[in-house]
């Protein structure tokens, strides 16, 4: 992200105030929650509890109602009872597919259609009944000039069950994303000297998470469990290096096949046998460096508590559209929130200010009006008259400032949820009450736009709509601007 645009992002950020976000793991076992300061530099928040057996199963709720109690329990280690927690849910690797493909080159100013119709043709799961996103892997394009991306899917019922459960508990999904980005993006947070491929080995109680990345982007994971059907594997040290070794084998030969190249280095993410497995893969793989890292340093509530801190939003998201615009609605209301506070606090400032310029006023005029007043304490006094009206209007305009934004919120609000995420606000322009109101904007698409503009006729509260097509623009960076005008008969939206 360019400087300019980080300036504006911080912008923007104190405008518009995000809710607090914090990273929330589900595990079959356990769940965690983490939350960090604005400024990455500091754990805010950690809470974790450990699931009774049956309640998630292979990644799925099984147990709703023991969920919600297990959930609500959490916010009281979390500490808030009554405000909504707005969260990234890092889903288990078992419940997300992946898989990288590639579009030609010429695709490049098409990219989204192109990733989009290919993700249709790709999907392991009916599109209807899937949520899917993309991203690309690395920023190269390969030697034959096609573009590498990866695709994520997972099953709508899945995603839509854990953010019932979890609204039911009072708390709202920001983001979904897979263990496999928010384990990655915790590793980058600590590793600034990431080597061009890596093969990231984390070690848990449930089992193996495998995942390769290249550039530090997710290009495959693969989810190895410690239990077999009935039968526990044996956890052994000896037996672990050797089914580590053998796994590991096949995905460096799956890679190798894939990208004709060795994995440069490789991850080992456990808190035991660091040096028994550092010395017997070095040795089974010598030309791939070997390190072990703690996984107090990395995991994945550091990765998904972080996702809006470090990235610039075009990271994997299968939450689909309902998550981020509950996470924006949520912005609006905080800025209202946050402009009213504003508001209400200079109005008590300027009215101390005002009350006690007046008392001062009405002294000094009480005390000299019995003698005698030469022409220069007259001109001086009605100087002091004259800032006291100042005063007076300015304690008139703020009054209007402060009315005028809690009434315009509930218009601001509808207009957000009707643009939704593919038309952006550049201007809205509002005069007054029952007064012409301008909107010009971008959108990636055409259909964007005059499905924007539908939405608007619709509403029994809006009139005189008007876009002219001379408005719609096409700008170099592909996106189409528009213009439009409307009248609100009335506010209550």
């Amino acid at each position: 992200m360019t400087k300019p645009r980080i300036f504006f992002k911080e912008i923007e950020d104190w405008l518009v105030p995000k809710p607090t976000l914090g990273g929330l793991v589900i595990e079959d076992a356990a769940i965690y929650y983490l939350e960090v300061c604005r400024d990455k530099s500091s754990v805010k928040t950690k809470a974790s509890l450990r699931l009774p057996p049956g309640i998630i199963e292979t990644g799925r709720i099984k147990d709703r109602p023991n969920f919600v109690a297990a959930m609500k329990e959490l916010r009281s280690q979390i500490g808030q009872t009554q405000e909504v927690v707005s969260v990234v849910l890092s889903l288990p690797i078992q419940a997300v597919y992946i898989q990288s493909f590639y579009v030609p080159a010429f695709a490049e100013r098409d990219l989204v259609e192109a990733a989009e119709l290919n993700l249709k043709m790709i999907s392991p799961i009916e599109s209807s009944e899937a949520y899917s996103d993309w991203q690309r892997i690395g920023s190269r394009m390969n030697s034959d000039g096609r573009i590498e991306l990866l695709g994520a899917f997972v099953e709508k019922k899945l995603v839509d069950e854990f953010a019932g459960a979890l609204e039911e508990a009072n708390y709202g999904v920001a983001a979904v994303e897979c263990q496999s980005f928010s384990l990655l993006r915790s590793f980058l947070e600590k590793e600034k000297n990431f080597a061009e491929s890596e093969l990231l080995v984390s070690l848990s109680s449930g089992g193996v998470n495998y995942l390769i990345a290249e550039e530090g982007r997710l290009f495959f994971h693969y989810f190895s469990p410690w239990l077999t059907g009935e039968k526990t594997i044996e956890l052994s040290p000896v037996k672990i290096e050797s089914q580590l070794s053998d796994r590991i084998q096949q995905i460096v030969n799956f890679y190798l096949g894939h990208a004709g190249k060795n994995l440069k280095r490789m991850e080992m993410i456990t808190s035991q046998l660091g040096p028994e497995l550092t010395a017997a893969l070095s040795a089974s793989f010598p030309g791939t460096e070997v390190r072990v890292i703690s996984p107090a340093e990395v995991n994945a509530p550091i990765g998904a508590a972080v996702r809006f801190c470090s990235t610039d939003g075009s990271e994997i998201d299968l939450g689909g559209v309902t998550s981020f615009r509950l996470y924006e609605e949520e912005r609006i209301i905080n800025f209202s929130y946050f402009w009213r506070n504003t508001a209400m606090i200079f109005t008590a400032v300027v009215l101390t200010l005002y009350l006690g310029s007046y008392f001062f006023l009405t002294g000094f005029s009480r005390n000299f009006s019995s003698s005698a007043v030469n022409p220069a304490i007259s001109s001086s006094l009605a100087s002091l008259q004259n800032q006291a009206a100042n005063f007076n209007g300015l304690i008139a305009a703020n009054k209007k400032a402060a009315a005028s934004l809690s009434r315009l919120s509930p218009l601001l609000a509808k207009l957000q949820s009707l643009a939704g995420s593919g038309l952006a606000f550049t201007s809205i322009s509002v005069q007054g009450s029952n007064q012409p109101v301008s909107v010009t904007g971008t959108a990636a698409t055409q259909a964007a736009i005059l499905n924007f503009r539908d939405g608007l006729a619709k509403l029994p509260q809006i009139a005189n709509l008007n876009l002219p097509l001379s408005s719609l623009l096409p700008q170099p960076d592909g996106t189409i601007s528009f213009s439009l005008s409307f009248t609100p008969t009335n506010l209550n939206f």
